[in-house]
């Protein structure tokens, strides 16, 4: 009978077209969800508050945003006519015209409705709707990013999948619909789908997943049995993913250096500078040893393999008439590779063992005073040095600083500069630009928000402005704290932190009125104008200018007069205190415009647990140096492993005072944060110093 059943069972299943069966094994691993978006095409018929703002009358609306693939899919639509934004693409784009049409100033054809147009990575083109065009609408899938260019191709600004993704939650946030509507657009790879009962087994399939991945050069994964493939995928099965795969790949440091990976991240920085390059009378030669011949192969046996396979493969600009055309830097604070550098000043450096040493080279010359990047020829891991006799530093792989200093680069602050030009004050180096006000507005309105949701009378208030701009202009208040205290919303409450409140025009006003004629007022301006550094004065400009200073360091959120300083903040800052006043002051400084300090009314670090937020800080809490201990101790980072030495963001400070406030370790009353601005001295404790550290610069 079983005989006859089974036979009966196998000449049904030979009927069957297997063709049409569905697919049942084990889904793959980390498969984003699929996602349907209906009636996209109904223009006219669609909630009105799914329209994002991203310009005066340009909205769109996202169809997909995958924060791993870093591409987004979305529906642009603009109202009106003329030019909309010149760019570059770093990625492919497809469009297809939904209505209107739309067409490029730098090429001959027309996108009209119906249509579809391909735009490869690289093109640079500006978009303009016609004049008899009301409405335009556009579906755009993009890959990577627009980087938004002036008109001989210098980048002013940046959108990818990330900034949309910002824009979205904000303005869905506003409309009613929740932060957290988008997130039905967003996708990224998941995990939940290939989980199993154990860790181990868990341990064996991330294994498995990050072979695949490297196999197909997806990521670059860690060699060092310090940072083994295992470790790494126990890692990445014990944490949750973030919104980026990428962010999450690169941010686990990796020892290795892949001269290939390398010499790509080079030769993109290079590429932000070709078209400057030739107005210097400078050219690209592909190959170090090709651009400087003799100078170079003199100095090939010295090297190791992977680093001369890297210096073969990167693009070098060397000047057509050095005697009257300077070489191109390659970021304002660096020189391009020179043979003729790799040696300079090599007196012994410290390795990993503190030991000191010379199997080290100078890679990136500094164009300042500093000395560069050091690259260590045993292990090729990097660091910055600024000193003629160098200190113990921690390294890092030169992967990690190229890919911040291309990061700089897309952002449009870094821009491409020859010789002195790099610390001058022209736009080499961007020290403000359009998305520092935005993410310090944001930090500022959202501590705002914390205080506000926390307090009694849980008032709020929608003025506009901290500062009036008649007041600015009396005493030539510009750039970033001028835009911040115009666009600052003011609260209901006066204290944003223990002790420090919020400006007003009439206390600007005042105290700026009777710093006329000061010390203070006589070193940093003349006629009423604010000085910068290579102004001349008087005394000397490198004793004035010891503390880099590059526009005037005034009051933000006042705290009361100061009481004592150290012999460090008497002799370096306290000259730029107005009036005596502590608080936090805006301090602009060579890396960045909206670059802030606290100083406080008396010194603090005498306990030792004050740190800086960058490696290679002091811990020593028996014997402290006492250089340490200063009125601006808290919130610096310290000594930078990529860049000058800098200070914070304004949103720095604020997104940790925030922190303070929502973890109820700042308590709230009707007038604001409570407590006088000695709460701060707790952060040099023991138990409340790590919720005021900062992490490192280039983290976040």
């Amino acid at each position: 009978m079983a005989t006859n059943e089974n036979k009966s069972q196998a000449q049904a299943s030979k009927g069957i077209d297997r063709s049409a069966l569905a697919y049942r094994g084990p889904p793959l691993p980390m498969v984003p969800d699929d996602l349907v978006v209906p009636g996209i095409l109904h223009l006219d018929d669609v909630d009105e508050r799914l329209w994002i703002p991203q310009a005066p009358d340009v909205w769109f609306r996202p169809l997909l945003l995958s924060v791993s693939g870093g591409f987004f899919v979305n529906i642009l639509r603009v109202r009106k006519s003329g030019i909309l934004s010149r760019h570059r693409h770093a990625g492919c784009v497809h469009a297809t015209v939904l209505k209107g049409r739309w067409h490029y100033l730098e090429h001959d054809w027309w996108a009209t409705e119906g249509g579809y147009a391909f735009e490869p990575p690289g093109d640079i083109h500006t978009l303009e709707v016609p004049d008899d065009v009301p409405e335009m609408i556009t579906m755009f899938h993009v890959t990577g990013a627009y980087i938004y260019v002036d008109q001989d191709g210098i980048p002013v600004g940046v959108e990818d999948v990330f900034s949309k993704l910002e824009k979205a939650k904000k303005h869905y946030e506003e409309v009613g619909l929740g932060a957290d509507y988008v997130n039905r657009f967003v996708r990224r790879p998941r995990l939940a789908n290939i989980a199993y009962d154990s860790k181990e087994e868990n341990h064996l399939l991330a294994i498995s997943v990050l072979s695949i991945l490297q196999f197909t050069s997806l990521i670059q994964l860690p060699r060092s049995p310090e940072r083994s493939l295992e470790r790494f995928a126990w890692r990445l099965f014990q944490a949750p993913f973030s919104d980026s795969l990428g962010e999450f790949m690169i941010m686990e440091p990796t020892d290795a250096f892949d001269p290939s990976i390398c010499a790509s991240l080079h030769n993109k920085i290079v590429s932000f500078l070709t078209q400057q390059a030739l107005a210097h009378n400078n050219v690209l030669v592909h190959n170090f040893f090709d651009a400087y011949g003799d100078e170079a192969e003199a100095i090939r046996d010295c090297l190791t393999e992977p680093l001369i396979n890297f210096l073969e493969n990167i693009d070098i600009m060397i000047s057509n008439d050095p005697e009257s055309s300077p070489v191109m830097n390659f970021a304002p604070h660096l020189c391009v590779p020179n043979p003729n550098e790799f040696w300079v000043l090599n007196g012994g450096l410290p390795n990993l063992s503190g030991e000191d040493h010379e199997n080290w080279i100078v890679l990136y010359l500094g164009t300042e005073q500093e000395i560069g990047i050091y690259i260590d020829l045993d292990t090729h891991l990097c660091t910055w040095q600024r000193e003629v006799m160098p200190r113990m530093r921690t390294w890092y792989p030169l992967q990690t600083a190229l890919q911040l200093w291309l990061n700089i680069y897309a952002s449009g602050r870094f821009q491409p500069s020859v010789g002195l030009e790099a610390i001058s004050d022209t736009a080499n180096h961007r020290r403000y630009i359009a998305a520092d006000l935005t993410r310090d507005l944001k930090a500022y309105h959202n501590l705002l928000v914390a205080i506000q949701s926390r307090s009694p009378g849980n008032t709020t208030s929608d003025e506009l402005g901290l500062v009036g701009e008649e007041t600015l202009n009396k005493f030539h208040i510009s750039g970033f704290l001028r835009d911040y205290f115009l666009n600052a919303r003011r609260p209901s409450f006066a204290y944003i932190a223990p002790g420090l409140q919020i400006p007003s025009t009439t206390w600007l006003q005042e105290i700026l009125d009777e710093d006329r004629g000061s010390e203070r007022y006589e070193f940093v301006r003349r006629d009423g104008k604010v000085l910068r550094d290579d102004e001349p004065r008087e005394p000397d400009w490198m004793q004035q200018g010891s503390s880099n200073w590059v526009g005037e360091p005034l009051p933000l959120f006042p705290g009361p007069k100061i009481e004592s300083v150290s012999a460090v903040f008497e002799r370096e800052n306290a000259k730029f205190l107005v009036d005596g006043i502590s608080g936090v002051y805006s301090w602009p400084d060579l890396i960045s415009e909206d670059a802030v300090q606290l100083i406080l009314p008396n010194p603090i670090g005498d306990n030792g647990w004050v740190r800086e937020g960058n490696p290679d800080a002091v811990t020593d809490t028996e014997n402290v140096p006492e250089s340490l201990v200063n009125n601006d101790s808290l919130y610096q980072y310290g000594w930078c492993p990529f860049l000058p030495s800098h200070l914070p963001h304004l949103s720095t400070n604020l997104d940790n005072w925030r922190q303070l406030v929502e973890k109820g370790e700042w308590s709230v009353g009707l007038d604001g944060v409570e407590g006088g601005i000695e709460v701060f001295r707790v952060a040099d404790t023991e138990e409340h110093a790590r919720s005021y550290r900062l992490t490192a610069c280039f983290d976040g």
